[in-house]
């Protein structure tokens, strides 16, 4: 069904380091689907002083489809930015789609360090690593519980699509299928023309050192994860072997 306005119909919300840039790619080829080639699009924070009508003109081309964008960093919105993306869209959906947050954190602070910040791998120290998996920003973008707790306060749970990175890797069309049924499109019969076995941003190979090591089992515990669990609505203990 096309939108009835120029606002999207949903949001990838995230997780960072999960897999969205791979999902907007295969929604991207479906007829009944419009998103726009730019990923991310940063628009509720970082461009929101644009105003809503150039965040409208993004859709304009897809006023015959169901519209919407990925940004992973959505997940950790102020509260207020929730509250009007609440206000605005009621019944906007949401996807969000979690990786194992050791590995999450990890694969975010080599593309922090080594492409965002363009440092030399050969010149990082593994105090570099502990000091970005330590910063506000990395904890709170693996901070599953809270993400979950803060958009679920928003939208009811019928509006959420949760989703794991591994099955990303073990069954992409599963994956991919859910997520148009949850969008009320029809899966494609023929899957030739969808990137489903392309693998995006491949970071670089380096090995975790001890003590980064050492943080993340500190911060993730079989008892975060366990509330992550509850909230998720999926035994994430067993997805993620912290049983």
């Amino acid at each position: 069904m096309a939108s009835n306005n120029q606002l999207p119909d949903f949001l990838g919300v995230g997780a960072v380091k999960a897999g969205t840039t791979w999902l907007h790619r295969n929604l991207f080829k479906h007829s009944e689907l419009y998103l726009p080639i730019q990923k991310p699009v940063f628009f509720w924070d970082r461009h929101r002083e644009k105003g809503l009508e150039s965040y409208a003109r993004i859709f304009e081309p897809g006023r015959d489809c169901l519209c919407g964008e990925f940004t992973a960093s959505y997940s950790v919105l102020p509260a207020q930015t929730k509250d009007e993306i609440r206000d605005l869209m009621p019944d906007l959906k949401l996807i969000l789609i979690l990786r194992e947050p050791k590995s999450r954190a990890w694969s975010e602070a080599k593309m922090e360090l080594t492409l965002i910040q363009e440092r030399d791998t050969g010149t990082l120290q593994e105090g570099d690593y502990l000091d970005f998996l330590e910063s506000e920003k990395c904890r709170e973008r693996g901070d599953y519980a809270a993400i979950i707790r803060e958009w679920s306060a928003r939208f009811p749970r019928e509006q959420i699509y949760i989703g794991l990175y591994d099955d990303i890797v073990r069954d992409p069309r599963k994956l991919l299928t859910e997520v148009f049924e949850f969008l009320d499109v029809a899966a494609p019969e023929d899957w030739a023309g969808y990137p489903f076995r392309e693998r995006i941003f491949k970071g670089p190979e380096i090995g975790l050192p001890a003590r980064c090591g050492e943080l993340l089992d500190s911060m993730y515990t079989p008892s975060a994860i366990e509330e992550m669990s509850s909230l998720a609505g999926i035994d994430l203990a067993q997805a993620w072997n912290y049983a």
